[in-house]
């Protein structure tokens, strides 16, 4: 099908009659099993999997324009971080950098929350 993102994600918040739609969004599992946001300019064969069932899943999403007006200090660092990039994040060191983490803490902590990161953003 030849439909872009944002129709889909259209019909989606018109069946069930979202107002706010600006903190939410759908998201679908890439090739390699990674979540990924839908584009809304893209068609969805150019950026889903070609699967027998393609399923998409109806997730909060939000960005504000600076993170540091957010109150809730790991809500502030997760928008501050983002989405987990392979080829940022190469170590545990920008988790270091944080300073969230109560001291003293582990490298195995640390790769652990590194790949709860890998995982779920």
């Amino acid at each position: 099908s030849r439909v872009a993102g944002q129709e889909l994600f259209n019909a989606v918040v018109k069946k069930l009659k979202l107002l706010e739609i600006d903190y939410f969004d759908l998201e679908f599992l890439s090739k390699e099993g990674r979540q990924c946001w839908l584009d809304h300019e893209k068609t969805l064969p150019k950026q889903c999997p070609a699967t027998i069932e393609l399923i998409f899943y109806f997730s909060v999403k939000f960005y504000p324009p600076d993170p540091h007006l957010l109150e809730d200090e790991y809500t502030r660092h997760s928008s501050e971080i983002g989405d987990f990039l392979e080829e940022e994040y190469l170590d545990t060191l920008y988790l270091t950098q944080l300073k969230v983490l109560p001291q003293p803490y582990t490298e195995d902590l640390l790769k652990k929350v590194m790949e709860y990161h890998k995982a779920h953003m």
